[in-house]
């Protein structure tokens, strides 16, 4: 389950790949980036950002907005809401933010 991955574990798997598993196919993504996020968030909650970054060839264009299902090897399968936030060259890169209560 996402809710507990830690930001420790998604920023061991920096420049790992997911798999995304979706009913047309499966594709390939990679995690560029995992970032704390500290300024102006109350004690007691862990927010952070990831981003992932996909061929072009995965399609003319990005996904909407969605929650991606993923395969890990080390992490497993898990669900996580990704934005598409930029176009590039060679692919497309995809962010999500987490903003949770820590675990004791």
């Amino acid at each position: 389950m996402t809710s507990e991955i830690s930001f420790k574990e998604f920023k061991a798997s920096v420049d790992t790949t997911y798999e995304v598993l979706l009913k047309e196919g499966t594709f390939p993504l990679t995690l560029i980036e995992a970032k704390e996020i500290t300024k102006n968030f109350r004690d007691g909650f862990e927010v952070f950002s990831l981003l992932f970054k996909s061929d072009k060839s995965e399609g003319d264009r990005p996904f909407d907005q969605m929650t991606m299902p993923l395969r890990h090897k080390k992490l497993g399968e898990l669900h996580i809401f990704m934005t598409p936030v930029q176009v590039l060259e060679d692919g497309y890169l995809y962010e999500a933010v987490f903003n949770r209560e820590k675990k004791n």
